[in-house]
């Protein structure tokens, strides 16, 4: 069995093609920790919020008459946000070029990260922006 490496970049376990009930277990514990709603999508399917036209159709309801209870399944628990903005938060605190990579690649992670905060409701401003990418070049 290979030696587990702690994943900085989020990105998915990869498999290459050995060792297949150790490598599923870290992707549904990478799929968990990214949103503990992703797991229940992946085993029982996407929440689509509808309306009961008549006893037997129904239509997918427009998102913005989505009911606070529509929101919550679709998106998930507060607790759950709210961890995933502090785990941002840290990502973007810490964030620094790594050895070897190019600026490209280190402005792909990093724009990921500021739009998966913008995605939460916790927009950086540009300055803030230009500042950490300054900070963390070489």
């Amino acid at each position: 069995m290979s030696k587990a490496k702690y994943n900085v970049e989020g990105r998915p376990p990869y498999f290459d093609g050995t060792n297949y009930y150790f490598w599923k277990n870290k992707m549904q514990l990478f799929m968990k920790s990214q949103d503990i709603g992703m797991w229940r999508i992946i085993t029982d399917g996407y929440f689509i919020a509808s309306i009961n036209q008549n006893d037997s159709t129904s239509a997918e309801k427009k998102e913005i008459d989505w009911t606070p209870e529509d929101k919550t399944k679709h998106e998930g628990t507060s607790h759950v946000k709210e961890t995933r903005l502090y785990i941002g938060i840290w990502k973007f605190g810490l964030f620094e070029m790594n050895e070897g990579e190019t600026i490209d690649e280190m402005y792909s992670r990093f724009i990921t990260i500021v739009n998966e905060m913008r995605s939460l409701d916790k927009p950086y401003s540009v300055p803030d922006i230009v500042r950490m990418i300054m900070r963390c070049l070489p």
